[in-house]
């Protein structure tokens, strides 16, 4: 009898010793996981990195007040909608187009001058794109305990907590060590190649990601927000030790919000456009409307050669102008120039599309002019000519007879 309780006992322990064994098989897996070593089929970050664990603290977003918000007004850029300076005696804006070849529009943007001609800030808008389902990219989630537990948390809990969860080395639960290895996982895909930092802005609504910079004097950041499954962003670039541009910064990173982009508000903003007077349409006011309404349905290429057109007419502009030249050149193989003179600051390849379309349109006019010339009288002989005149000669007799007043 004894001999049996021992073995019932000693049997127990082995089980229940097993099976402490066989629970703490995920949490060693995790020891070495969080530390970028002992990848296996199951689970395998590519490029890991510290910081896909936590992120160091952001650089404080500041809540600047505008003192002349009356100078300032909220264009719908693509899908962003930002501030930009309307007849700011301070500041100059310039439009930014870069054609991409593997997307149907370009990438829109605008730069930001102070009185000094110095760019203080960029900013760009990104397309739009899908926050994805990446729950089936590790062979770890595909298992049914695992998946089942990661579907049941909410969208929006999962953005935030991808950008500001830190991973708990040592967690309580399965369920807490399953949910830290899916934000690792989820980091390795979202954040960008040359992530320094990341985290929350605008009280958790929009994501600020750090990106290394080439430019040492200039910070680059990217913006997110996440919506119904889409994904807005935008970059901004801002002069490090230039103060303008650090309250250009904390203005547009608390002001700068989403929208899709919409051919109807591009209309709104054209009627618009329409009632400012020709001076203030050809300036930097009015290619500020023409920019952003063209932005909302950039495949209008008649709303691309107005806005080359009144650009054109204005004053300044040249610089202005370039972009849309070399977007247009590669788009559709011209520059859509109507202005006949020549500008010096012209690239080399505009400058060459521009000769060409110039040379093309005036031999369009001169064949014009030719085929509108009345046919030039054939040559005759002597006799023929005599002939022509002796019967003009008899056709004015004709004439005067009939005219003849007889008193």
């Amino acid at each position: 009898m004894r001999w049996l309780l021992g073995s019932i006992l000693l049997a127990g322990i082995l089980g229940v010793f097993g099976f402490l064994s066989i629970k703490r098989i995920p949490f060693n897996h995790y020891q070495k996981w969080i530390k970028g070593e002992g990848w296996n089929r199951y689970y395998e970050v590519q490029n890991f990195s510290p910081l896909l664990l936590a992120s160091p603290k952001l650089e404080p977003v500041s809540d600047y007040k505008e003192p002349y918000e009356e100078l300032w007004k909220i264009f719908p850029l693509a899908n962003a909608l930002i501030p930009l300076p309307v007849r700011h005696p301070l500041y100059q804006t310039f439009p930014i187009v870069e054609f991409n070849q593997y997307r149907p529009y370009p990438h829109a943007g605008i730069s930001i001058t102070s009185s000094g001609a110095r760019e203080i800030i960029r900013f760009y808008t990104i397309p739009m794109s899908s926050f994805k389902d990446f729950s089936l990219g590790q062979e770890l989630f595909k298992l049914p305990y695992v998946r089942n537990r990661l579907l049941k948390v909410p969208q929006e809990k999962l953005w935030q907590d991808i950008f500001s969860k830190p991973t708990n080395p040592k967690p309580e639960t399965m369920e807490e060590l399953f949910y830290n290895l899916y934000l690792i996982h989820l980091r390795s895909k979202l954040l960008p190649p040359g992530t320094i930092r990341y985290g929350l802005i605008k009280k958790g609504t929009q994501v600020l990601v750090q990106l290394e910079s080439k430019d040492k004097d200039y910070k680059v950041e990217i913006v997110m927000h996440e919506r119904s499954g889409n994904v807005y962003s935008y970059i901004l670039r801002t002069a490090i030790n230039n103060e303008e541009s650090k309250k250009l910064r904390d203005k547009f990173l608390g002001t700068i919000d989403f929208a899709p982009s919409d051919p109807a508000v591009g209309r709104i903003l054209h009627t618009e456009f329409k009632q400012l007077s020709f001076s203030r349409q050809v300036d930097q006011e009015g290619i500020q409307y023409l920019y952003s309404s063209w932005t909302q349905n950039m495949k209008s290429e008649e709303a691309l050669k107005e806005l080359i057109f009144y650009m054109e007419r204005g004053r300044g502009n040249t610089q202005r102008l370039q972009p849309f030249y070399r977007y247009a050149i590669k788009k559709y193989g011209k520059t859509f120039t109507l202005r006949t003179e020549m500008e010096d600051s012209d690239d080399p390849e505009v400058a060459l599309a521009r000769k060409i379309e110039l040379e093309d349109a005036r031999q369009k006019v001169d064949l014009e002019k030719e085929k509108n010339r009345p046919a030039a009288v054939p040559d005759m002989t002597p006799d023929e000519r005599m002939n022509l005149y002796l019967k003009k000669a008899r056709e004015n007799k004709k004439v005067n007879d009939k005219e003849m007043t007889i008193h």
